[in-house]
């Protein structure tokens, strides 16, 4: 059983890797996002999830402070992929959202995303799905509980 527990983990951690190493080699040849981090695509994907948000609810959603959150969203406005709007429920409110350039760079990492999913699941029985559906849920409810994650 040590053995087993063993390659579990060097799966987990291998596939976690591979995942973000991938994910930047394929983003980093397309020109929506060349020149963005990952951390920068990643931003812009949790912009991207209501089109329109307040730093406040990015950084949360980010876990990460407003400072930092602000850096990130200074090199994204200097490269053009968003733009800061007054909020028209409360003037003093600024949402951030996307230029026309920050459109396509979300639009292609959700692209390689339903990519990296169909290439999963085309060689999967239905049951298989829901198994690992399962074992993911699982994975992450602990990680969510044991860290409290919330």
């Amino acid at each position: 059983m040590n053995e087993e527990l063993g390659t579990l983990n060097e799966l987990l951690v291998k596939n976690f890797k591979d995942i973000l190493r991938i994910e930047e080699k394929v983003l980093n040849k397309k020109d929506e996002t060349k020149d963005l981090s990952m951390n920068e695509i990643h931003t812009l994907e949790i912009i991207g999830i209501d089109k329109q948000q307040i730093m406040s609810d990015i950084a949360k959603k980010l876990n990460i402070t407003i400072g930092t959150l602000s850096i990130a969203i200074s090199k994204l406005l200097k490269k053009g992929y968003i733009e800061k709007v007054k909020s028209d429920k409360d003037k003093r409110a600024i949402k951030i959202c996307f230029t026309d350039k920050g459109e396509l760079a979300y639009k292609a990492h959700e692209n390689f995303h339903k990519e990296m999913i169909a290439a999963v699941i085309k060689e999967l029985s239905i049951d298989e799905f829901k198994i690992i559906i399962e074992f993911l849920n699982r994975i992450n409810k602990f990680f969510i509980n044991k860290y409290d994650l919330n």
